[in-house]
């Protein structure tokens, strides 16, 4: 048997609920959240049994910043009184379990504060960002809409146009969804909150995983219908790369939060690899539009 497994987070920003339960039910089959990462959720394996879980939203700190931080550290011992123990982590969020027979203290007693815990950690790490893609997916998500009511004959004859448009329009669709759910949320927890009531948060998982779906079949397809192989070997290089930048300033982050390394100097270090490895990708890629041309590739 496998001892550990992972899983992509499929979750909106803001569901804790959803994020509770899929753990739950994770539990109960036998495997117990690790750790979190953007490449996925890492889970052990465990007896199967049945175990309470609980998400909380951090105070704002920096990404860079040593782990964990006073205020975490306190927060943690304070939980830890209560039976509570942490699962895993990262800068927006602690997920805690608690595997006690008797039911568990509620790691949260003031609906209002958590509330507004909750918007000050997605208004400065989230909302810009999806503010800034809903006004991009709008663009082009919109000019492919009045194509394709103007001069539908015009995607048809460029596939490539069609899935790419398609793809903006989808991703103008999901984030239109979740930040309205967002904001509906926020308005029924304010009356919820003011009776002493917890609203449970409720996600669009099913859109995400659909879109996700079909923005890799059309990426997929797209590749196929380039005009040339040359061209198909270079964007899977180039994404090869991207990707392996990604990861290695990730993990190099994470590496030196863990050896409480100052803030600014993690920032400084992290950006002096992405920049190296910029470069050093840039000249592999042209490499290997080198060793294409004169293989006789076609571009």
């Amino acid at each position: 048997m496998k001892e550990t497994k992972r899983q992509f987070s499929l979750f909106s920003f803001y569901d804790r609920t959803g994020m509770e339960k899929h753990l739950e039910a994770m539990a109960r089959k036998g495997w117990l959240l690790e750790s979190i990462s953007p490449f996925g959720w890492r889970y052990r394996a465990i007896p199967p049994q049945s175990l309470r879980f609980s998400v909380s939203f951090l105070p704002l700190s920096s990404p860079f910043a040593p782990e964990p931080t006073p205020a975490q550290e306190a927060f943690q011992e304070l939980t830890c009184h209560d039976g509570w123990t942490l699962a895993a982590s990262n800068e927006f969020y602690h997920v805690f379990y608690h595997q006690e027979a008797q039911p568990p203290t509620p790691m949260e007693t003031d609906p209002l504060l958590e509330r507004e815990t909750i918007h000050r950690v997605v208004r400065k790490r989230v909302l810009p960002f999806y503010f800034f893609l809903l006004v991009l997916s709008f663009l082009f998500g919109g000019s492919f809409c009045y194509t394709l009511l103007t001069h539908p004959w015009d995607l048809w004859a460029q596939p490539k146009d069609f899935l790419t448009g398609s793809c903006f329009l989808c991703l103008f669709l999901y984030l239109a969804a979740e930040l309205l759910g967002y904001y509906q949320w926020r308005k029924k927890a304010l009356l919820a909150g003011e009776a002493g009531e917890f609203l449970p948060t409720k996600g669009h998982n099913t859109l995400l995983l659909c879109l996700l779906f079909y923005a890799a079949g059309s990426f997929l397809l797209w590749l196929v219908l380039l005009a040339t192989p040359g061209l198909r070997y270079y964007m899977l290089a180039y994404l090869v790369c991207y990707l392996v930048i990604i990861g290695a300033a990730y993990r190099l982050r994470v590496l030196m939060k863990r050896r409480r390394v100052h803030a600014q100097v993690n920032l400084t270090l992290t950006m002096v690899l992405i920049i190296l490895l910029s470069f050093g990708m840039t000249a592999l890629l042209f490499a290997l539009l080198s060793l294409l041309h004169r293989q006789g590739v076609a571009f």
